[in-house]
This record gives C-alpha cells, sequence and structure tokens, in this order.
C-alpha cells in the first residue's frame, strides 16, 4: 500500500511540473511521428544523433520560419488594413446606393423587413473592424511574447530530437508497462501515428494550399489585403462543412455592395471552383485511410482544442478525439457485452 502511495503521489508530482510543457510535449510527439519516416530513412545512412538533428533543422527551415515571416508581415498589413477599411466603408458612396436600391426591392416583396441600408454598411463596417482587430491583436500579442515563444521553440526542437532518436525504446519501455493486451497497444500506436499524419498532412496543407489558391484569386481581383485574405481562407478551411466560404463569399459579396461588380463576381466563381476544388480534391487525397469521424465531432475537437490550447489545439484537439474515440471502443469490445 505504502508503494503504491508513493507511486501515486511521484506520478501526480510529475505531471504537476510538466504541466507548463504539456502543449509542447504533444505537438513534438505529433511531429515525431511524422517525421519519423524520414528520420528512419537518414539514421540508416548516418548516426542517429546526426539524422535526429537534420530533421529537427529542416523542420526549421520549412515550417518555422516561414511562420515568424508570415506573422510579422500580418501584424504590419493588418494595422494599415484596419484604418483603410473604415475609411471606405464611410466614404463609399456607390456601396450605399446600391444597398439602398437592393433594400427598397426586398421590401417590395418582405415589408416587413425593417432593416436599413445604413444599417447593413454599419454592420460590415464593425464586423470588419472585428475581423482585422482579431488580427492585429494575435499578431501583436505574438510578436510581444516573442521571449516565451522562443523558449517554447528551444524546447519543442529539444524535445522532438530525443522523440526521433530515442522514442522507439520509450515506447517499447513503456508498452511493457501499460495494462492492456498486444492487440489495443497496437491499435493505440497506429490510431496515434494514423491521427497525427492525418492532422498534420491532410488538415493543415490542405488549408496551406487553400490559402494560397484563395491568395492567388485576390491578386488577379487586385483585391488587397492579400496576405490577410489568404491567411483568414486558409485558417477557415479549417471549420468542416463551411471552410474556406466563410472569408471568400462575404469578400465577393462586400465587393460588389462596394459596386466592384466584377470583381465581386470573380471572387465567388474563383471560390467556388477552385478554392473549394482544392478542398474538395486535396483533402481526401491526402487522407485516405484515416478514421472515419464525423465532420461535427471534428469542429467540436478543433474549436475545443484551439480554446484550450491556442493554435496548437489545431493538432491536438483531434488527436484527443481519436484517442477517446479509440478507448470507448476498447470498452465496447471488453466490457459492453
Amino acid at each position: 500500500m505504502f508503494f503504491f502511495a508513493c507511486l501515486g503521489i511521484s506520478l501526480f508530482l510529475i505531471l504537476a511540473i510538466w504541466s507548463p510543457f504539456i502543449k509542447t510535449i504533444i505537438v513534438s510527439m505529433i511531429c515525431a511521428v511524422v517525421f519519423y519516416p524520414l528520420y528512419a530513412k537518414l539514421s540508416g545512412r548516418l548516426a542517429h544523433s546526426l539524422a535526429s538533428i537534420l530533421v529537427c533543422l529542416l523542420l526549421v527551415f520549412i515550417v518555422v520560419i516561414p511562420l515568424s515571416v508570415l506573422t510579422l508581415l500580418l501584424a504590419h498589413e493588418a494595422t494599415q488594413t484596419y484604418a483603410k477599411i473604415v475609411a471606405s466603408m464611410h466614404s463609399s458612396k456607390p456601396a450605399l446606393g446600391l444597398l439602398k436600391e437592393m433594400m427598397l426591392e426586398i421590401h417590395r416583396y418582405l415589408p416587413g423587413f425593417s432593416v436599413s441600408a445604413e444599417g447593413i454598411q454599419s454592420h460590415l463596417r464593425e464586423l470588419a473592424g472585428a475581423l482585422v482587430g482579431f488580427v492585429m491583436q494575435h499578431s501583436t500579442a505574438l510578436i510581444s511574447n516573442i521571449t516565451d515563444m522562443a523558449l517554447q521553440f528551444v524546447l519543442f526542437i529539444f524535445t522532438l530530437f530525443y522523440l526521433l532518436r530515442d522514442g522507439k525504446g520509450w515506447l517499447s519501455y513503456l508498452s511493457g508497462i501499460v495494462p492492456l493486451s498486444s492487440h489495443q497497444k497496437l491499435l493505440i500506436a497506429g490510431r496515434f501515428k494514423e491521427t497525427s499524419i492525418t492532422t498534420v498532412v491532410g488538415i493543415l496543407l490542405t488549408a496551406v494550399f487553400q490559402g494560397i489558391a484563395g491568395g492567388i484569386g485576390f491578386m488577379i481581383a487586385s483585391v488587397s489585403p492579400v496576405l490577410l485574405l489568404a491567411t483568414a481562407v486558409a485558417f477557415s478551411s479549417l471549420i468542416p462543412l463551411v471552410g474556406s466560404a466563410l472569408v471568400w463569399l462575404p469578400a465577393g459579396i462586400v465587393l460588389m455592395l462596394a459596386g466592384n461588380v466584377k470583381s465581386g463576381v470573380f471572387i465567388i466563381i474563383w471560390g467556388a471552383l477552385v478554392v473549394s476544388s482544392v478542398d474538395n480534391f486535396l483533402r481526401p487525397y491526402l487522407m485516405k485511410g484515416s478514421s472515419n469521424i464525423s465532420p461535427l465531432w471534428i469542429l467540436f475537437s478543433v474549436l475545443g482544442g484551439l480554446k484550450f490550447f491556442g493554435m496548437s489545439g489545431i493538432l491536438i484537439g483531434p488527436l484527443i478525439l481519436t484517442m477517446a474515440i479509440t478507448f470507448v471502443s476498447f470498452y465496447k469490445d471488453e466490457y459492453a457485452k
């Protein structure tokens, strides 16, 4: 009894000590699973430590540096955009005239519809300000917390290095302790690997390509700020069912209301045919073989993950969902007979 009490207290204290870094550890584990095949190939020709270092450096150059530059550019662009949006919404006479004409037509068929053109323009201005303000707030917060970000990044790379080099041995050791059958252990490991690869390669890569496609469309239509809108397209594509239409559809409508009908129609057609096609064709290809989980549960896991873990929740949320479903299936197979 004394032994189990000491064991429980020591494990509790370890979790308490590690709790500030749980997010970093989980993200490192996910990245280790995704990049392990590359590490395995390199370690067949090089020393294990050198192979792990090369993979970590590759991750820095293809992910971390571009994201850092993107954050700085977004903060700068968002700051410049807010004033332009407010000024244009105040002085846009064509938009107000077109809105009034639309309201007159609506009143002919819906006499009880009491929303005015000025009211819609005011709401659009508030919405635009809120969206840009959100980007400004989070971008500047990232920059102001640069010291904490640097520490978390160093810990992430440090953890990833050891997970790649020694993770296989740790997994083997833990597998001998966990009181589950061999089938269940293999299933948990398989689900973790599957979800990690699906989330990083399927969801995030699809979001990146949708953002690029959306950015190209905005550039062709000469709509600014291109970088801000493309980033919004990429992030909104993470939301199941509606996805990037949350950005390109309102953007096209706002352009038409502002009198730029050609650009507005082009953005809507481009979004429906090109941006949505990236999601419809690329996502199934990248996520083939993944677990058949309802988009509704994925939506809640992504949104809840964002709330509890920040941006890392995009990776952690679906992983927690998959692990929960896996253990529920264990219960169904073993106990609910």
